[in-house]
């Protein structure tokens, strides 16, 4: 039983053998994936982002450095959410050289997988305008964690046209109350309809 265990822990941890040649395999024809990393310049110390780009004809990973005279911190904070989402100054900051670099190894993208860091975690940049188009609307836009992900597997690939959402949560509520609210939601959701 011991062995059994000790197995599957060293199984678990496969997760960190993966290199980028496993991605780009495991990547389609017309997919790219797209790994921030928010970064400190040891030439000018300054703050940037690099942006590695992989898709499956790649050689090794391609980086583009994004943002080095207006940080995408700087544009963030200086911007309100309708400069953010429904113009394309901070989407064609972040997305458009990637977009430029990833259709020189593959001219038809569909899928981008995407792992963001920093600030990017707080901004939904698949949403955002570059090139007079919203990503969102132009590709099948995939945030993961991490690119290890795209080897793992699992149901990133999976699209979903509904969701739940929660807000205003008693966490004083009995699994009684919950499940009668939740029965009560549906039936109203299904009368609306």
């Amino acid at each position: 039983e011991l062995l059994s265990k000790v197995n599957k822990l060293d199984s678990d941890f496969d997760i960190f053998n993966i290199r980028w040649d496993d991605v780009r395999n495991k990547l389609k024809k017309d997919e790219i994936a797209v790994e921030f990393a928010h970064i400190t310049r040891t030439d000018t110390k300054e703050k940037a982002y690099l942006a590695l780009i992989l898709t499956s004809a790649s050689d090794a990973p391609e980086c583009v450095m994004i943002s080095i005279d207006n940080t995408i911190e700087k544009l963030y904070r200086d911007n309100d959410i309708n400069t953010l989402y429904n113009s394309s100054r901070v989407g064609d900051v972040i997305w458009s050289e990637i977009i430029d670099v990833a259709q020189k190894r593959c001219s038809d993208i569909k899928t981008i997988y995407f792992v963001p860091d920093g600030v990017l975690h707080s901004m939904s940049i698949e949403y955002m305008i570059s090139s007079g188009n919203r990503m969102s609307d132009k590709y099948n836009m995939r945030r993961l964690s991490s690119s290890r992900d795209i080897v793992k597997g699992g149901n990133h690939k999976a699209s979903s046209k509904s969701a739940v959402l929660f807000g205003g949560i008693d966490y004083n509520t009995t699994v009684e109350d919950m499940e009668y609210y939740s029965y009560t939601l549906t039936q109203e959701r299904s009368a609306d309809q």
